[in-house]
């Protein structure tokens, strides 16, 4: 995997941790809001998952966010 990727993944673990805590929830209210067991938010939590961006979504509308992309031109 490319280290960008790496980064990325890493980034997407770090924000979801950062506002479900920001919002109080337990790794199980959060698994419970969108229909998943907790182990699923712990698996994608430890960064052990490669989630698809539909899964992304519900994640971000069970921590009341919506998702946002942008593309932005590289540094060479």
């Amino acid at each position: 995997m490319k280290q960008s990727n790496l980064n990325l993944r890493n980034w997407l673990v770090k924000e979801i941790v950062r506002v479900r805590q920001e919002e109080n929830m337990t790794q199980a209210e959060l698994a419970e809001r969108i229909g998943i067991q907790q182990s699923n938010v712990s698996r994608l939590e430890r960064g052990h998952s490669n989630p698809s961006l539909d899964f992304i979504e519900r994640v971000a509308k069970g921590l009341g966010r919506t998702v946002k992309i942008e593309f932005v031109k590289e540094d060479k």
